[in-house]
C-alpha cells in the first residue's frame, strides 16, 4: 500500500468519526437570582447618595421596568431570575450562554454624571460555580 494512501487513511478514518458525532453544546441548566436593584445619578437623577429608582421585583411582571434582552428571565416570589435556555454568545475563545434583562425606564448615558448601581443576588437558586452581573443600557455605550 502507498505511504501517501496509508497517511490519507490516518487523516480520513478520525475526521469521519469526529464528523458523525454530535456537536459539543453548552446544554447546562442555569438559574440566577436578584432580589433588589438600586441605581443613583446619571440619568435617573443626582448622583447624591439618595437612591433614584429601586426595584424589588414584587410585581411578578418584569414589565414597565425592564425588559428581556438575551435568553430567559421572568419575575416570581420576589426575585427576577434569569435562567437557562440561554443565547450563545462567543467572548474571545469563550462561548458564553446568557440571559440578560434591560432596564427599560433609562439608560445610562455617558456625560450624565456619575452613578451607583447595586445588585443583591440570592444564593439559594444559584446553580452554577459562576455568576457575572453585568449592567446595559438602551443607549449607547454599554457600562
Amino acid at each position: 500500500m502507498p505511504l501517501a494512501f496509508r497517511c490519507l487513511r490516518l487523516v480520513a478514518a478520525p475526521l469521519a468519526m469526529c464528523l458523525t458525532l454530535a456537536p459539543p453544546s453548552l446544554a447546562l441548566t442555569f438559574s440566577s437570582s436578584c432580589d433588589r436593584f438600586e441605581i443613583d445619578g446619571n440619568t435617573f437623577g443626582p448622583a447624591d447618595g439618595t437612591l433614584d429608582f429601586v426595584d424589588e421585583f414584587d410585581s411578578g411582571m418584569l414589565a414597565p421596568n425592564w425588559s428581556d434582552l438575551l435568553g430567559s428571565a421572568q419575575e416570581t416570589g420576589g426575585d427576577v431570575i434569569v435562567h437557562s435556555p440561554g443565547v450563545d454568545v462567543q467572548l474571545g475563545p469563550t462561548l458564553l450562554e446568557i440571559s440578560t434583562i434591560e432596564n427599560a425606564v433609562h439608560g445610562i448615558e455617558k456625560g450624565a454624571g456619575n452613578f451607583t448601581m447595586t445588585s443583591y443576588w440570592s444564593s439559594a437558586h444559584r446553580s452554577r460555580d459562576a455568576l457575572c452581573c453585568g449592567c446595559r443600557s438602551t443607549t449607547r455605550p454599554r457600562c
